[in-house]
């Protein structure tokens, strides 16, 4: 057993959760020095999220499976609740750390607070090593010749796709290290303030991938993988998962390098957290009309295959990938909403919420971000669900008892919306 003075290091999970292939645990682990895993519930997030939140029982169930694991090796998690600045305050009080290991998050909170971290280590001349983790590819290793980033899809995954050849990352086992001998209680869900969820993040899947191409548009075929909160908190790498994947799944890897694209669009611009990408759109007077949005928020909009969608997001915190883009351009165009409300709605509902990948899917939708749809394309929503749901099995299973010519009436005329829309964005340009 270690005493309280034995030098150690510590490795600070985040979006991590995970004991297996785990860049900066392996590193601390082949520290030589023993290794005391902490994670911390900071108390700013806790307070913008409801108690029964679906994604913090997602969190709490990984780490309490982290921590029996570790217990299993003599060791615990350190569980923290409070102010990131406080926690580490007395993480540094109580122990003699030596370094701190950390996998970086792109974020923009999350940058903050690690370079925050890294200024308070630097004061007590402790080490501070931070790793690339979430991502295959970060934001500043794959760039145009003149050293800008990519905004264009296309030629950045044809760059990703020439990066990865050159490193084909290796997944990592584990270091050889030893973790610091404790025995930490685990905490309670009341004791962080969690209430249990009526919303559950499902295990993921690769079992539809040699189908994905064929069906990923489809959604009553269920043929996604429901691999998002997965790679958002990372119970799984995604270095295993694409290194799973074979030429067959060419189509799925192209959604994960969609992931790094938009992760790397908001590192380098983090403007467009709040702001239109194309600044050329900043004029577009938004209707914001409070009950149509109320209506498409609970999934009232009298359009099915729109508000089927809406339900199974309220309802599960999952929604098919083409329904998004269905019920986005409705919200975007159709009602003439702000692109940002619909992606805060998003922000509070979806189990697999990553916030760059949110705003760039929002801003495609409006036309607005970076490689985005061209502003008068407007999805039908009537022609979608004939074309992707012919059958209503969809539509009938979260709509139960649906029937044609007897559904709520139609919020918006679409054709008549859709002018509506067109003549909006173009005076919104002409005025800038």
């Amino acid at each position: 057993m270690h005493s309280g003075r034995d030098p150690l290091v510590i490795v600070c999970f985040r979006r991590d959760l995970r004991l297996s292939d785990n860049t900066a645990l392996n590193a601390a682990l082949e520290s030589g020095l023993p290794v005391l895993p902490v994670y911390i519930f900071d108390e700013t997030t806790l307070r913008t999220l409801p108690p029964d939140d679906g994604r913090l029982n997602f969190i709490y169930a990984l780490l309490a499976g982290m921590d029996r694991d570790l217990k299993k090796q003599g060791s615990s998690l350190r569980v923290c609740r409070g102010r990131s600045e406080a926690v580490w305050e007395k993480l540094l009080r109580e122990y003699p750390c030596n370094a701190v290991y950390m996998n970086r998050d792109y974020d923009p909170g999350a940058v903050d607070t690690e370079d925050a971290l890294g200024q308070r280590l630097r004061k007590r001349n402790i080490a501070f090593h931070t790793f690339r983790d979430r991502v295959i590819v970060e934001g500043d290793e794959v760039v145009k010749r003149d050293g800008m980033p990519y905004t264009v899809f296309t030629p950045y995954k044809r760059a990703w796709l020439e990066k990865f050849r050159e490193t084909d990352p290796e997944t990592g086992n584990g270091g050889t290290g030893r973790f610091y001998r404790c025995a930490f209680p685990f905490p309670g869900r009341e004791e962080l303030g969690i209430r249990a969820s009526g919303v559950r993040v499902r295990d993921y899947t690769l079992e539809h991938l040699d189908r994905y191409a064929r069906d990923r548009d489809i959604p009553a075929a269920d043929a996604g993988s429901y691999l998002g909160p997965h790679l958002r908190f990372g119970s799984v790498s995604i270095r295993r998962i694409v290194r799973s994947l074979n030429t067959k799944h060419e189509v799925f890897l192209s959604e994960l390098i969609w992931r790094e694209f938009f992760m790397q669009i908001l590192l380098h611009y983090p403007r467009v957290l709040h702001a239109n990408f194309r600044e050329k759109y900043n004029g577009i007077a938004w209707r914001n009309n409070d009950n149509e949005f109320e209506r498409w928020c609970k999934g009232e909009t009298g359009y099915p295959l729109v508000d089927a969608g809406m339900r199974q997001l309220n309802r599960t915190g999952y929604m098919h990938n083409r329904v998004r883009m269905v019920a986005a351009s409705f919200l975007c165009k159709d009602l003439l909403t702000d692109w940002r409300r619909g992606e805060e709605y998003f922000s509070r509902k979806l189990l697999d919420y990553e916030p760059a990948s949110n705003n760039g899917n929002w801003q495609w939708a409006a036309g607005t971000g970076c490689d985005a749809a061209p502003f008068f394309r407007i999805f039908n929503p009537v022609t979608q669900q004939k074309r992707f749901d012919k059958a209503l099995r969809y539509v009938r299973t979260w709509i139960p008892g649906y029937e044609e010519g007897r559904y709520l009436n139609p919020v918006v005329e679409h054709r008549a919306a859709r002018e509506r829309a067109l003549s909006a964005y173009k005076a919104g340009m002409k005025h800038r």
